[in-house]
């Protein structure tokens, strides 16, 4: 069974992105591939393996799989169940990498930038690098309004799944459309930005 190293420890920091070749990918790396290498046990074997680095207790709540893309996993914290992190990990090379899309930006507590890096985990002396506060300034109610109105006006057919995860920075709706999830429809918990994330790949199973 490969065998794939998916963390480093640096002075209590995980850093992801460019520059650690062969460790995370850079965004580059975000493309289809025909062949499969890793199986979905194996990389889900790297993604705990990440999950074990942190402080928090996390866990992978959902796994999305896809016939053509990397896999999607969504984690979230044990204790208080709320959304952690939105990750992919590379069917070819095994890395696990941040989920291409403004999840990345808008998550305040497990990613921040810094410089052309990004930060995931616990910080320098034991605290976290974040820009401001990690409580969303938006309610439920609220987030879920605008999601609902931008759904109204810009799509058509498409309807918010109940379901819903709240992460630190923003809250996350899945969108169906003739009963099946067609993407992730994300609200920033400080200005009420909205960004639509439409899966591309068909969607091959769902496991929770």
């Amino acid at each position: 069974m490969k065998k794939l190293v998916v963390s480093l420890v640096v002075t209590g920091i995980l850093l992801l992105g460019a520059g650690l070749t062969g460790l995370f990918l850079s965004d580059n790396d975000f493309n289809t591939r025909e062949e499969k290498t890793y199986t979905l046990d194996e990389l889900t074997d790297n993604v705990e393996e990440l999950l074990d680095n942190y402080d928090e207790p996390l866990k992978i709540s959902m796994i999305y799989v896809f016939e053509s893309r990397d896999p999607y996993f969504l984690i979230t914290e044990i204790d208080t169940g709320r959304g952690a992190m939105e990750l992919r990990a590379n069917t070819v090379t095994g890395q696990v990498y941040p989920d291409p899309s403004v999840a990345r930006m808008w998550n305040v507590k497990y990613m921040q930038r810094m410089g052309n890096r990004r930060i995931m985990g616990s910080g320098m002396m034991g605290g976290y690098i974040r820009d401001y506060d990690w409580e969303n300034e938006l309610t439920h109610d609220e987030a879920l309004e605008i999601a609902q109105n931008y759904v109204t006006l810009k799509t058509e057919g498409i309807v918010i799944d109940q379901n819903h995860h709240e992460f630190y920075g923003y809250y996350a709706y899945h969108l169906l459309k003739d009963s099946e999830i067609v993407g992730i429809l994300r609200v920033n918990g400080f200005n009420g930005q909205v960004a639509f994330s439409r899966f591309t790949g068909t969607l091959a199973e769902i496991n929770k």
